[in-house]
């Protein structure tokens, strides 16, 4: 294999590896603002005394 075809691999791959960080990054994104929809649904739900009721903190 030439240098240049070698090289052009290792972009290739080096491209896909940031392709599966960025992946990584928008789910661990997705899974923060998932917690924090959870976190405002139980501050919801301890705003009318729900969570309270149930014995969990708000």
């Amino acid at each position: 294999m030439t240098v240049a075809a070698s090289l052009r691999g290792a972009s290739l791959r080096g491209a896909s590896l940031r392709g599966a960080s960025l992946r990584g990054a928008s789910l661990r994104g997705a899974s923060l603002r998932g917690a924090s929809l959870r976190g405002a649904s139980l501050r919801g739900a301890g705003g009318c005394g729900w969570v309270r009721g149930h014995g969990l903190r708000p």
